[in-house]
C-alpha cells in the first residue's frame, strides 16, 4: 500500500529543511573539530618550545660554569690552590651540583667535593676509563652523560665534563666533572603547568620521566615513549591526550619535552558545538514536521493533478495539460509542467528531423562512395569528390590537397571560384602548418566548430565566410596521400558526427586514388609492352637495324615520356635477339 501524498510531504518537509541543517553542522563541526584539534596541539607545543627553551638554558649555564673557570680564570695555569678555591666557590654558588671532581690529565682524582660524603684524598680513584674522562679527553669537547637515578633517592642527576688543556703543549691538563641535580628542572615544569589538567615533563631518550612537576611521577619512574610528533595520543597516566613533543639535545644524550592536556578538556568547545548543532537540528525537524502537516493539506489537490498528468504524460499523451489555476508556487510548478510538456513535443519532433537529416547525410555518402569507384583517373576524382561533399552536404567549401614528393600538400582541387583561384595558383600548404598540414603531419581529423575562438586557425582571403572547418587525412594505414578540407560559413555547421562522415568519404578516396594511380601504372606499362613488341617487329623487317632502333626510341619516348636511358636496355635487348637473328 502507498504512502499518502500528505506523509510523503511531511517526510520531504522534515528532510528538506533537516539535511541541509545536518550537512551543514557536520562540515562545521568538522571544521570546528580539526581547528581546536589543531589549536590544542598547537598551545601545547608552545609549553614544550618554552619548557624546552628553559631547560636548555638551565643546562647549557651549568655547561657555562665549568667553562667560563677554564676561559675566565685560566684554569690550566693556575696552581692547585687556586683551582680548589675556584671550585669550592662555584659548588658553594650553586646548589644544583652534588657533585664536583678535579682529575689531571691521566685521570687521577685530584679534589672531590661532595655534598652527601665527605671523601679523603686517601680514597681518591682514577677516572680512566670512564666515559666522563676518556671522551672529553678526545674529543676536546664538553661531555654530557646520560641521566642515571640515585639507588637511594632515586632522584634523577647528569654528569657533565670539561677538559681543559695546555695553552702552551696543547696537552690535557684537567677534567672537571660535574653532577648535577635534576631537581631544578623539576620546578621548571611547574611554572609551565599552567593548569591541574595541564602536565609539562621531561623524559630521556629511554622514555623515564627525570623532571616533573609532580615529584613522586620521577621517584616511582614512570615510562612513556615520546610520540614521533605532535598528537591526540595516550598520556603519562594511560588517558587520551592532546600531547607535544619537543627534542632537545646535548652532544649524544637526547632528551624529550612533552606537553599534555586531556582530550576532554582540548577539544570542550568542539564537543560544546556538536552538542549545539545536534539541538538545532532535532528542534528543526520538530518544527518541518508541524509545518509539513499543514502546507500537505493545501497542497495535496493541486499535486494530484500535477500526477495525474505526469502520468498521462508519461504513458505517451504529450499533449495532455493541466488546469491548475492557483497563484502561488504550484501554479508556477503547473506552468512549468504545460511548458515542459510542449518542449517534449519539440524535442520530439526535432528528434525526428535530425533522424531525417542524418539518413540524408548517410545517402549522401553512399552516393558519393558509389560515384567514387567508378573513377580511375585522378584528376577527375579529385573534382568529383570535393563537388560532391559540398553539394551533398551544403557545405561553404571543400578541396582536397595531395602530398607531393617534399611532403608538402599541393592543392589538386577545389569548389567554386575560390577552388578555381587557387589550383591557378598552385596553392600549397606546409607540412604541419594550419588545420591542413597538422591534419597531415598527426594522420587524424582537426575540427574547429568555431574559427574566431581557436587562436590557432589561419585564415583564407578568398573565403572570408569560413566559420567552422574540419581537416581529414585521406590515408592507407600510416601512409598519408592528402587531406580532404571542408569549409561552413556557420558556426558549429561542422559536427563531429559530420566529421566521421567525411573521414568515412575521406578513406574511400584514398582507396580510389590508389586506385586510379595503379590503373594509370597499368595503362603504361600495358603501352609500353605495345610499344617495344611493334619495335621488335619492325627491326626484324627492316633491314637498317641502326635506323630502325634510332626512329623507335624517339616513338617510344615521344609516346611514354620516358628518358632513353630507362628505354635503352629494353632496346639493346631487342638489338641483340635481331642480331642473333
Amino acid at each position: 500500500m502507498k504512502k499518502s501524498l500528505r506523509t510523503r510531504l511531511t517526510v520531504y518537509f522534515i528532510a528538506l529543511v533537516s539535511l541541509p541543517l545536518l550537512l551543514v553542522g557536520v562540515v562545521a563541526n568538522w571544521l570546528t573539530y580539526t581547528q581546536e584539534r589543531a589549536y590544542a596541539l598547537e598551545i601545547q607545543a608552545e609549553k614544550a618550545e618554552l619548557a624546552a627553551e628553559r631547560v636548555q638554558n638551565f643546562i647549557d649555564g651549568r655547561k657555562n660554569d665549568l667553562q667560563a673557570l677554564i676561559d675566565v680564570y685560566n684554569f690550566s695555569n693556575a696552581t692547585f690552590e687556586q683551582q680548589s678555591t675556584l671550585l669550592s666557590t662555584l659548588f658553594a654558588k650553586q646548589t644544583v651540583y652534588e657533585e664536583i671532581i678535579l682529575t689531571n690529565g691521566r685521570g687521577k682524582e685530584l679534589l672531590y667535593l661532595s655534598r652527601l660524603d665527605v671523601v679523603t684524598s686517601q680514597e681518591f680513584s682514577n677516572r680512566t676509563g670512564a666515559d666522563e674522562f676518556e671522551k672529553p679527553k678526545a674529543t676536546g669537547e664538553p661531555y654530557f652523560g646520560p641521566v642515571i637515578f640515585n639507588e637511594t633517592t632515586s632522584e634523577p642527576y647528569m654528569i657533565i665534563s670539561i677538559p681543559s688543556f695546555n695553552l702552551k703543549s696543547g696537552q690535557l691538563a684537567n677534567v672537571i666533572i660535574a653532577k648535577f641535580r635534576f631537581k631544578s628542572v623539576w620546578d621548571l615544569m611547574g611554572q609551565e603547568s599552567v593548569s591541574e589538567s595541564d602536565e609539562v615533563y621531561m623524559t630521556d631518550s629511554n622514555g623515564y620521566v627525570v623532571a616533573h612537576a609532580n615529584p613522586s611521577v620521577v621517584l616511582q619512574r614512570e615510562q612513556i615513549t615520546p610520540p614521533a610528533k605532535n598528537s591526540f595520543t595516550t598520556g603519562l597516566d594511560g588517558s587520551s591526550v592532546a600531547l607535544a613533543v619537543k627534542q632537545l639535545k646535548f652532544e649524544d644524550q637526547t632528551f624529550y619535552i612533552l606537553a599534555e592536556q586531556p582530550t576532554s578538556i582540548a577539544l570542550a568547545s568542539a564537543y560544546s558545538a556538536v552538542l549545539l548543532t545536534v539541538v538545532v537540528i532535532l528542534l528543526s525537524m520538530l518544527g518541518a514536521g508541524f509545518l509539513g502537516l499543514r502546507a500537505s493539506r493545501q497542497i495535496t489537490a493541486p499535486i494530484q493533478e500535477l500526477a495525474t498528468s505526469a502520468q498521462l504524460i508519461s504513458a505517451g499523451n504529450l499533449n495532455q495539460t493541466t488546469n491548475v489555476q492557483s497563484e502561488d508556487e504550484i501554479g508556477a510548478l503547473a506552468e512549468s509542467f504545460n511548458h515542459m510538456a510542449a518542449q517534449l513535443r519539440d524535442l520530439v519532433g526535432s528528434l525526428e528531423q535530425r533522424v531525417a537529416d542524418r539518413t540524408k547525410a548517410l545517402n549522401a555518402s553512399t552516393e558519393v562512395s558509389r560515384r567514387l569507384s567508378t573513377i580511375l583517373n585522378q584528376e577527375q576524382l579529385v573534382k568529383e569528390v570535393v563537388e560532391q561533399v559540398q553539394t551533398a552536404f551544403n557545405y561553404y567549401h571543400a578541396h582536397i590537397y595531395l602530398v607531393d614528393e617534399a611532403g608538402d600538400l599541393v592543392m589538386a582541387g577545389g569548389t567554386g571560384e575560390a577552388g578555381q583561384i587557387m589550383l591557378e595558383r598552385k596553392h600549397k600548404v606546409l607540412k604541419g602548418r594550419g588545420l591542413v598540414g597538422r591534419a597531415a603531419s598527426l594522420n587524424a581529423p582537426v575540427l574547429v566548430e568555431d574559427t574566431e575562438a581557436d587562436s590557432n586557425w589561419l585564415p583564407n582571403p578568398l573565403l572570408p565566410e569560413t566559420k567552422s572547418e574540419v581537416a581529414v587525412p585521406i590515408s592507407l594505414g600510416n601512409e598519408v596521400l592528402g587531406v580532404l578540407d571542408v569549409q561552413h560559413n556557420q558556426v558549429d555547421g561542422i559536427s563531429a558526427e559530420s566529421s566521421a562522415l567525411i573521414q568515412s568519404i575521406a578513406n574511400q578516396v584514398a582507396i580510389a586514388l590508389k586506385n586510379a594511380s595503379s590503373y594509370t601504372e597499368i595503362q603504361v606499362q600495358a603501352k609500353q609492352e605495345a610499344l617495344i613488341s611493334l619495335i621488335g617487329q619492325k627491326i626484324q623487317n627492316t633491314r637498317s637495324v641502326e635506323g630502325a632502333l634510332q626512329t623507335a626510341l624517339r616513338e617510344l619516348s615521344q609516346a611514354l615520356g620516358v628518358q632513353e636511358a630507362r628505354i635503352m636496355l629494353n632496346v639493346n635487348e631487342l638489338k641483340e635477339k635481331s642480331g642473333s637473328r
